[in-house]
């Protein structure tokens, strides 16, 4: 991260302040002394390519509140921080996460002299990951070999192990030090919740634990969706992940419902 020292407004404008502030940096953030920024200061300090420029809005006066009016009539947004890239005003930290800028950047390795796993083989044993869904679909479809609700049995309990498998990443991600300062402790106790969650349908009926797994793996998708970004995940895992969590919460839901149709 390129970066320059917080910048307090001049005596100029607001128009003219803005645009001064947001000259020579491809990053710029407004923030206050209160604005807690460590996410976004955390990706950005991974990429010291990126020119980012601070600006401290401070609210002591009337002229500093007046500032901070005109930049919201600037940007339409009431908060800070207040992110531009490029010049062009993106948002808060939230949408930060969701630009191209970050989206379309991989992850370096943290460790210097790593090395970062091959792409084509992420990719093909995510898919490999996803046999056993399909496999435990078709023995529902046909009733054979096994049962229906055997098969569904059988697919409940591998979905209970990969919603564990992805819960589990956050743990390792906490203790390699890849979340911002207070947050590894929530993250630690995140990666334990997707494996109870998964063990308690394992308790229940399998036409109740089938959509409840569904859901399981929207929520896991969720999280993972907030915090890939601000992690470095690689945009192209990010991009994998949506697309085996569609497939698993189809193929349960599809299980759920042919079981239903089918008892």
């Amino acid at each position: 991260m390129s970066a320059q020292a917080p910048v307090h407004p001049a005596d100029h404008s607001p128009a003219a302040w803005v645009d001064q502030a947001l000259a020579g940096a491809e990053v710029v953030i407004f923030r206050s002394r209160l604005t807690d920024v460590r996410p976004l200061k955390t990706w950005l300090s991974r990429h010291p390519e990126v020119r980012v420029r601070e600006v401290l809005m401070e609210m002591g006066s009337g002229e500093q509140r007046e500032r901070f009016q005109g930049l919201k009539a600037r940007t339409d947004w009431e908060t800070l921080p207040q992110v531009f890239i490029n010049g062009q005003f993106v948002g808060g930290q939230v949408e930060f996460f969701g630009h191209p800028l970050v989206t379309g950047r991989d992850v370096t390795p943290a460790t210097p002299g790593a090395s970062l796993p091959p792409v084509a083989l992420v990719k093909a044993l995510g898919y490999a990951g996803l046999v056993p869904f399909g496999v435990g679909l078709l023995m529902l479809l046909a009733g054979m070999p096994l049962p229906r609700p055997a098969a569904a049995g059988w697919l409940v309990a591998y979905g209970a192990v990969i919603a564990t498998f992805l819960g589990a990443v956050h743990w390792g991600q906490a203790l390699a030090g890849r979340f911002p300062a207070g947050q590894a402790g929530r993250a630690m106790v995140w990666a334990v919740v997707p494996s109870i969650l998964a063990w308690l349908t394992l308790l229940l009926p399998v036409t109740w634990a089938l959509p409840l797994q569904a859901a399981l793996f929207a929520l896991i998708l969720a999280v993972d969706a907030r915090f890939g970004a601000q992690l470095g995940w690689p945009g192209y895992y990010r991009r994998l992940r949506l697309i085996l969590s569609a497939a698993v919460m189809f193929t349960l839901a599809t299980a759920w419902l042919i079981l239903l149709a089918n008892p």
